[in-house]
């Protein structure tokens, strides 16, 4: 069964502040956002996870993203079945 993935508030704060976020941040600079807005920064997801517990954020409760990465708006996850060939496993809509 295929369900539609709901954004989250997050997800649509990260469309918006895609082009701030790839010309104020050098590429591949790992980004928090939290209630909508840029809270974190780092080189490294390990850096951008300690300095959100610092600030007593939960990365769970946070979008991480890098500085000039494309996110496709929809994902596909396949896997093989060696019997049956290629099959969709799972369909999720991207950042």
């Amino acid at each position: 069964m295929i369900t539609e993935h709901v954004r989250t508030p997050n997800e649509i704060a990260y469309r918006n502040l895609k082009p701030e976020i790839d010309r104020t941040y050098p590429k591949s600079r790992f980004i928090a956002i939290h209630n909508q807005r840029i809270v974190a920064d780092a080189a490294t997801l390990p850096e951008l996870l300690a300095n959100l517990a610092a600030q007593g954020l939960n990365p769970k409760e946070c979008l991480a993203v890098q500085a000039g990465v494309d996110y496709p708006k929809f994902t596909y996850i396949l896997h093989s079945q060696p019997s049956n060939g290629l099959d969709i496993h799972c369909v999720s809509q991207g950042v």
